[in-house]
């Protein structure tokens, strides 16, 4: 947001910005990056409520049809078109802020429930029931580093957020993602921790998985709130890869320089589409594709590292002199971060699709 001011907050996309400061051809690369994460995500988003909901329906007291693979798919679809559709279509990410508080309610639900499911079955005299690995070697450590950066990438919906604020200021929006991610981290340690205490290494890698709705009312809660929170963070993921593509199309249509611009019936058809795509690889996809991992190591070390440390880099006006020694070193931390973040995510990825039963 500093470089969005530096150049007079008229570049306000990071496909514009890359273009502008670092030439032709690169907003191609961040289109790439933003539109393969955003829409990714959402195929990735109708996957896990999929996948949660066939985890519901597995007892044989459920309908037989509910448990087969289309009664499954006729499920996941109701759901997209009476929730995750209609939250597609608005314009402004500011249209689903309060979707958006909810979400983080119900997940903050989800994480309380955690830990006393933990208390209650994780413990015998004071002790976990299974042995606890702090520190790991081989080729995990290197995926879970990749998750875990594509967990926090929340850099996508940052240009848009800024755009909406009533007093757009970089100290300001410092200040509230602080306070977002500070909330964010506190919430991923104690799931992490508590879950890894009650389950150890047989935890699913979709932690919510380990749990059975049927063994108590809250569990069956969770579930039912987790699945809501996952329809109203589609819309979020799907909006930067809207604007990804609204960008490549603008160098040819005049008509699609700005979202703004966009007629609406016009939009709706393009956001319907992008949704309906995403619905339908979705239900149809191997769910352990390897394309997903890919995009979120390739994209994640492109969007929240490289990128935004080129674009201070490039802004103009940039030297140990003019931005100091904290600034200069962190820019450098931040673009070396990515590389490495890109090479050996990417690799690691590669490496376990070649050799699925390595572990060092």
């Amino acid at each position: 947001m500093v470089v969005v001011d530096k150049t007079g907050k008229k570049f306000t996309m990071y496909e514009t910005l890359s273009r502008v400061l670092l030439g032709p051809g690169w907003d191609w690369l961040a289109a790439f990056n933003m539109f393969a994460f955003g829409f990714g995500s959402c195929v990735f988003f109708v996957i896990s409520l999929g996948t949660l909901l066939l985890t519901a329906t597995e007892d044989p007291s459920v309908n037989s049809f509910l448990r087969s693979d289309w009664g499954n798919r006729v499920m996941v679809i109701m759901i997209w078109l009476f929730i995750m559709l209609p939250l597609s279509i608005p314009k402004e990410i500011n249209s689903v802020r309060y979707t958006s508080f909810l979400a983080c309610v119900f997940i903050t639900y989800l994480v309380a429930m955690m830990v006393v499911q933990a208390v209650m079955h994780g413990f015998e005299n004071g002790k976990p029931i299974h042995d606890v690995a702090m520190f790991k070697t081989g080729n995990g450590p290197i995926i879970g580093f990749s998750m875990v950066i594509f967990s926090y990438l929340c850099q996508i919906n940052t240009f848009e957020l800024y755009g909406e604020m009533t007093k757009p200021s970089p100290a300001l929006l410092t200040r509230d993602t602080a306070i977002a991610m500070i909330y964010t981290v506190v919430l991923y340690i104690i799931c992490g921790v508590f879950a890894y205490y009650q389950f150890g290494e047989e935890m699913a890698s979709y932690i919510l998985l380990s749990y059975n709705l049927r063994d108590s009312a809250m569990i069956a809660v969770a579930y039912a709130l987790v699945g809501f929170s996952m329809c109203t963070i589609f819309p979020l993921v799907l909006q930067p890869a809207r604007d990804a593509l609204y960008h490549m199309l603008g160098l040819y249509f005049p008509m699609f320089k700005s979202v703004k611009t966009v007629p609406f019936w016009l939009h709706a058809i393009i956001c319907a589409t992008m949704s309906f795509v995403s619905l339908v690889l979705g239900l149809f996809i191997d769910k352990t594709n390897v394309w997903f991992s890919l995009v979120g190591s390739f994209c994640t070390a492109f969007l929240g590292f490289i990128f935004p440390a080129l674009f201070y880099m490039y802004s103009g006006n940039w030297s140990l002199k003019t931005v100091g020694w904290f600034n200069y070193i962190s820019t450098y931390l931040l673009l070396i971060g990515g590389i490495i973040s890109l090479v050996f995510g990417c690799a690691a990825v590669v490496y376990l699709e070649i050799f699925p039963d390595a572990t060092e």
